[in-house]
């Protein structure tokens, strides 16, 4: 290996290391998340789903990554504040089955989002190491 190659992989190897570490926030007071679970579920559908379509940005297209379905949570009809006592609770029990769905919708939401960064991070370590082994290995060859 030449001089010149040596240099490229010793400037870029760093840059990109960076790069790729920007957004990691390594474990510290202002990184505090809870433990993912191993394996994120969807929420069931509790209520009739709406036709809804999945969520999925242009950036998650391009890169392949999975999308995220909306909430498939149908929100009850209010009927009135001059509704008959009956309509009203069975508009409080839809209410809080509703609740319970959005609930269940974010913490899995949450769940899912935590994994992604927690297999990000681990792909930045990943990546940091690998990058290292062969600063190694350039140093051995000199």
């Amino acid at each position: 290996m030449n001089v010149r190659s040596l240099l490229i992989v010793m400037i870029v190897a760093p840059l990109a290391s960076i790069a790729l570490g920007q957004g990691y926030q390594g474990p510290g007071p202002q990184a505090q998340r809870p433990p993912a679970p191993t394996v994120p579920t969807p929420a069931a559908p509790e209520t009739p789903a709406s036709p809804a379509s999945p969520v999925q940005p242009a950036a998650a297209a391009s890169t392949g990554m999975p999308t995220v379905p909306a909430p498939n949570c149908v929100a009850p009809a209010y009927p009135g504040k001059s509704a008959p006592d009956a309509k009203i609770k069975v508009f409080n029990a839809s209410y809080k089955e509703y609740g319970e769905c959005i609930r269940k919708y974010v913490d899995n939401a949450r769940t899912l989002a935590n994994t992604a960064i927690s297999s990000g991070n681990d792909a930045v370590t990943e990546y940091n190491k690998y990058t290292e082994e062969i600063k190694k290995q350039l140093d051995a060859d000199k």
